[in-house]
């Protein structure tokens, strides 16, 4: 894999790839969301520690979201651009062409 230059740490890395394993953890974001919106909804309304415990819930999953969506830096977990190959693909022969040769 080709290496790339993290901007935030400075050092030249291998991207990770994305992480499907953060997907578990954004559904149950949603999940939680939904039920702290169902219990605000039967109780006394957004008490302040609901709301705190809802923030830090949807503050924690954003972290997730970009580790989910975007390749990352190995050492300190910043978002890079991934590496790009700079060797073409091979191009493989199609059926009809090899019949003619």
């Amino acid at each position: 894999m080709t290496r790339v230059a993290c901007s935030a740490c400075n050092q030249d890395v291998e991207a990770r790839p994305p992480n499907r394993g953060y997907w578990a953890l954004v559904v149950s974001f949603w999940v939680f969301s939904l039920l702290f919106g169902v219990g605000a909804a039967l109780g006394s309304g957004w008490g302040f520690m609901l709301l705190v415990a809802w923030l830090l819930l949807a503050t924690t999953t954003g972290v997730l979201v970009q580790r989910a969506t975007s390749f990352t830096c190995a050492e300190c977990g910043a978002t890079v651009a991934p590496a790009v190959s700079t060797t073409p693909a091979p191009t493989s022969v199609g059926a009809g062409e090899r019949a003619h040769a």
